[in-house]
């Protein structure tokens, strides 16, 4: 059973931590409040920017920047993404207002191999062509399968390089995106690739009876 909201406490190190904006604070509690006990935090963009009163890209930016601090760790259930806490000595370095080091009761996540594999330039975040819950996880199901298939994992700049590629061939449109992104992983490929549209004949349609009339003469 979920616990009731009773409101987002900000712990000391969250809110004196010069690093982070208003909105990163915010966020980063709510993570804390809620992944208690070792869990999982479920919330969509859209939710929680609506909770907070921000847009759904600030406050992807803001996720993209707690992960790229090596706060938390971003992951995939089969149906949404999730978000655990990741370590706290990366915490500890952020730097303080007050100059003090800093101390703190939130909870870790094993996600040590998880972390350890990220390729993060710090300073540096991936921009996504469309902003849906839908759109973000079917891209997460992409990087998940080409995991799977042991595929080279992208860079942050290979990734960024394929999502403009993506919203190219997709003509700006979501939906053709995702399909490109479906039709990929259906098919077993490694790239993503324009939807092959049908063919149609050029040809104009032969008509029996005026062929008929055309060759009697008439």
């Amino acid at each position: 059973m979920s616990k009731a909201f009773t409101g987002v406490w900000i712990p000391k190190d969250i809110y004196l931590a010069e690093g982070l904006t208003p909105t990163d604070k915010l966020v980063y509690a709510d993570i804390v409040n809620l992944c208690s006990n070792k869990g999982e935090y479920f919330k969509a963009n859209d939710t929680i920017a609506k909770e907070i009163g921000a847009s759904s890209r600030t406050v992807q930016r803001s996720i993209q920047k707690l992960e790229n601090e090596g706060l938390i760790t971003k992951g995939f259930n089969g149906r949404s993404r999730t978000i655990c806490l990741s370590s706290i000595d990366k915490m500890a370095k952020l730097p303080r207002q007050n100059g003090e080091a800093a101390t703190t009761n939130c909870p870790t996540s094993i996600q040590d191999s998880i972390q350890d594999s990220k390729q993060v330039s710090k300073g540096v975040e991936i921009i996504y062509p469309y902003e849906s819950e839908i759109f973000l996880q079917t891209w997460m199901i992409w990087l998940q399968e080409r995991k799977e298939k042991k595929l080279k994992k992208y860079t942050q700049k290979g990734e960024q390089a394929q999502l403009h590629n993506l919203q190219k061939i997709s003509n700006y449109d979501e939906a053709t995106a995702i399909k490109i992104i479906e039709q990929s992983i259906a098919q077993g490929w490694a790239g993503l690739f324009a939807i092959k549209q049908n063919k149609t004949n050029s040809r104009p349609k032969l008509d029996a009876a005026k062929a008929l009339k055309w060759a009697s003469g008439r």
